[in-house]
Parts: C-alpha cells; sequence; structure tokens
C-alpha cells in the first residue's frame, strides 16, 4: 500500500510539473509538414516516464522480484544473472530509442543494434526461448529444435517493429498496450506489473490526450520488449496455451506493418523507412480525431470474443477481415 502511495504522489507530481520538467530535459518532437502534423512541439517524456517507473517500482518491490523459490516472482526471473541480464537489455533498448528521439538513428543502426541486443538476451536466457509452437486450429505442436533461438529473435523483433509502426496518434499506443496487459491480467502469472504498467500508461495517456506528450521510440522500444517477454513467458509456462492466442492480441500491428512493408517495397522504398500510409493514417485522413474510437473497436473487440472463447479460427479471420474492410473502404471513399 504504502509503495503505491509513493507512486500516485510522484504521478500527480509529473502531472503538476510536466512543463516545468519538458523544459529542463528538452526532449520534444518538432511538427515538420510531412509526417508531423501537430502545430506545436510535443514531449517525448513518455519513454523515459514509464521507463523511470517501471524500475522504480521494481526496486521498491525488490523482494519480490528476488525471491526466486516462489512461483510466480515479479518477472518470473530464477537467479540473480537473470535480473541483471533483464535490466541491462530492457533499458538498454529504451536509450537506443531515447537516442534516436533526440538525434535521429539511421534504420540501418537501429535494426541493428536492436537485434544485437535481443539476440544477447535470447541467448543467456533459456527460458525465453520458444521450443514449440501449439495450435489450436491445427491440433498440433511444431517443435522448433534447432531453429528456436532464430525464431525467438524474430519474435521479439518483429513485435518491437510493429508496435513502433503502430504509434501514431494520441491515445493509440495506449489503447494498443491497455488490450494486450489487460489480456494478460486474466493469465494471472504477470498480474502485479501488469496492473502497474496499466496505471503508469493511464498517467501517460492524461497528458497524451492533452496532445502534450509521446511515447516516442524509447517508450515503444521499451514497452515493446515488455510485451514481448511477458509474452512469451507466459506462453512458455503453459498459460497461453495457444499460438493462435498470441497472434489475436497482435495481429493488428503485424499487419499493418506487413501492408507496409509489401507496398514500400512494391515502390522500391526502404520498408523501414517511415511514411503516412498506416492504417492510423488512413482511418484520420477520413475520421479525424474519431479514429481512435476505430483504433478501439480494432483492437478490443477480438479480445472480448477471446474472452468469451470464441472459436480461434473465427476471431482471426474477423479482425483481418475488419482491417482490410475498414482500410480499403475509407481509401475507396477518398478517392471518390
Amino acid at each position: 500500500m504504502i509503495i503505491w502511495i509513493i507512486l500516485i504522489i510522484l504521478s500527480l507530481l509529473f502531472i503538476i510539473k510536466f512543463d516545468f520538467i519538458s523544459q529542463k530535459i528538452n526532449l520534444y518532437d518538432f511538427p515538420d509538414k510531412k509526417r508531423k502534423f501537430q502545430k506545436i512541439k510535443v514531449s517525448l517524456l513518455g519513454g523515459p516516464f514509464i521507463a523511470v517507473f517501471f524500475n522504480l517500482y521494481i526496486f521498491l518491490n525488490i523482494n519480490h522480484l528476488t525471491d526466486f523459490e516462489s512461483f510466480p516472482n515479479l518477472l518470473l526471473l530464477e537467479s540473480y544473472r537473470e535480473v541483471g541480464l533483464f535490466f541491462i537489455i530492457s533499458n538498454s533498448l529504451f536509450l537506443i530509442g531515447l537516442y534516436d528521439d533526440k538525434y535521429d538513428l539511421s534504420p540501418k543502426d537501429k535494426i541493428f543494434l536492436i537485434i544485437l541486443f535481443i539476440s544477447l538476451f535470447v541467448y543467456f536466457d533459456q527460458d525465453v526461448k520458444i521450443y514449440e509452437l501449439r495450435s489450436s486450429i491445427l491440433n498440433k505442436t511444431f517443435f522448433l529444435q534447432g531453429s528456436r533461438f532464430i525464431f525467438t529473435v524474430t519474435c521479439f523483433f518483429v513485435l518491437i517493429v510493429a508496435l513502433n509502426m503502430f504509434d501514431g496518434i494520441n491515445g493509440q499506443s495506449f489503447l494498443n498496450f491497455i488490450a494486450i496487459f489487460l489480456f494478460l491480467i486474466s493469465y494471472q502469472i504477470f498480474q502485479k506489473i501488469s496492473f502497474f504498467i496499466i496505471f503508469s500508461l493511464i498517467i501517460f495517456s492524461y497528458l497524451n490526450f492533452k496532445n502534450k506528450i509521446y511515447l516516442g521510440d524509447s517508450g515503444v522500444y521499451f514497452c515493446g520488449f515488455l510485451t514481448s517477454y511477458f509474452i512469451i513467458k507466459t506462453y512458455n509456462y503453459n498459460y497461453l496455451i495457444y499460438v493462435e492466442e498470441v497472434i489475436i492480441i497482435l495481429i493488428i500491428p503485424i499487419i499493418d506493418m506487413l501492408r507496409l512493408f509489401i507496398i514500400r517495397i512494391f515502390n522500391g522504398k526502404n520498408p523501414f523507412l517511415p511514411d503516412r500510409n498506416h492504417i492510423h493514417h488512413i482511418i484520420q485522413n477520413k475520421f479525424g480525431n474519431k479514429a481512435i474510437y476505430i483504433i478501439f473497436i480494432l483492437l478490443f473487440i477480438p479480445l472480448l470474443l477471446l474472452i468469451l472463447k470464441f472459436n480461434h479460427l473465427y476471431i482471426i479471420l474477423i479482425q483481418v477481415s475488419l482491417y482490410f474492410l475498414s482500410t480499403i473502404l475509407i481509401l475507396k471513399n477518398n478517392e471518390i
């Protein structure tokens, strides 16, 4: 209880003193009239806020984190070596994003650094490797054997990139991460930490909906790594039983990323260079600020169907249909 009182007080101080803190740190996203159309510069303190608060929360709960004999402990880590590795990698990815927010890293450098740190994490933490794919649709289990390292690194990397590309309008990343962590809470293995992350995201969203703050690459890389870690650990410990459940909670950002990659490659462009062809840009061009409501439907209807135990194949088909139908109809309407 005392820990939560401390966190609430610090959160209120952050909101009250936000303008002062932003000016002192001087980390902003500036409008360029090409991809960024906000009227004024917007603070990129979302990432630092989430990362600092997460590390503070862990420090205040250090006894629960290092109680390796109990199951589950705070982060499902089993030794001090794993604890050190987790915090080195998660905060390194945060710093990569922070440097990118401030100085603009090239896509090539970002890809190299993200893959490097993820590879180190997967190599030294045996419990995070994915050993098998359990499918409810095919009613079969596929064993990865020699490809488990590459497959796991690819899963981390793809999800971080997809979540970063899916971050575009106020409230979008907030809704996306909220949906994921609400889903994880239902499996109870990371319940305590998931409640805290949701609390942090709500504090962030208060300023985000006022167009005062963005997550930035630092926030998306950090939250993307946490999301990947929690989902893979939940799956590896058989709380998430089927791979289709993972697909359902992540498919919208991933199919949007794949669509963009295909279009950019087809047009002879670097697939990692940004543009304004994302699903949120398409919806925003048509509906303006109401675009967030459509994003909410795309993210939360499948989650509700999953909780209600609908057939996994039907949910995935509904998601893909809703995504492409909304994209095609809006684009067609805009052309007219």
